[in-house]
């Protein structure tokens, strides 16, 4: 109980520091499959206590690209623990997709059964300290994510039926922004 609360308080702090602070992206070339691949074996053992199928697709032909892999890693982390808390029911499943589109931009998607996020809810899921999950969340991720996101000069869209479960898709220019003169 203790781990588990521990690391719960390290996630609260991390959200508030990536949201609160004005930062500047830390951008350098980093492998985008490794980090999904990262994200996707941490959480790998909490899906599997829960009985969720947690799968991951990464794309070998992807190169490395300029972004800020701590911000997307904390993206793909409060993307995919949503999904997990989403998931109500032993047999879901989380899927985590990363791939390129023909207009040259990166794409991530993290694809869940679960409850599924009611409409007249969605349009206020980016805003911070909104919470779907009751006294279960401080709802800093999602406004966490939006946030990296929008630094890399991408969007982050949402599909959502309740009962069918949920899509977050990020999508973010392959160049990204030049690395700063030193």
């Amino acid at each position: 109980m203790v781990k588990r609360n521990t690391g719960r308080i390290k996630d609260l702090a991390l959200d508030m520091l990536f949201y609160a602070k004005p930062r500047q992206p830390e951008y350098q070339l980093a492998d985008i499959n490794q980090i999904v691949q990262e994200v996707c074996e941490l959480l790998q053992d909490k899906a599997m206590q829960r009985k969720i199928e947690l799968n991951w697709k990464i794309d070998p032909s992807l190169k490395q690209m300029r972004i800020d892999s701590k911000g997307i890693y904390r993206c793909l982390l409060n993307l995919i623990t949503n999904a997990l808390d989403a998931c109500n029911n032993a047999d879901s499943q989380i899927t985590v997709k990363v791939d390129t589109l023909e207009d040259k931009c990166l794409r991530m998607e993290v694809s869940d059964t679960g409850s599924g996020i009611p409409e007249d809810k969605l349009k206020d899921i980016f805003t911070p300290f909104h919470s779907t999950k009751g006294y279960g969340g401080t709802g800093l991720g999602l406004a966490v994510v939006h946030k990296i996101v929008s630094e890399h000069n991408g969007s982050v869209t949402v599909n959502s039926e309740v009962g069918r479960g949920t899509t977050f898709e990020i999508k973010l220019p392959t160049k990204g922004p030049k690395a700063e003169e030193e």
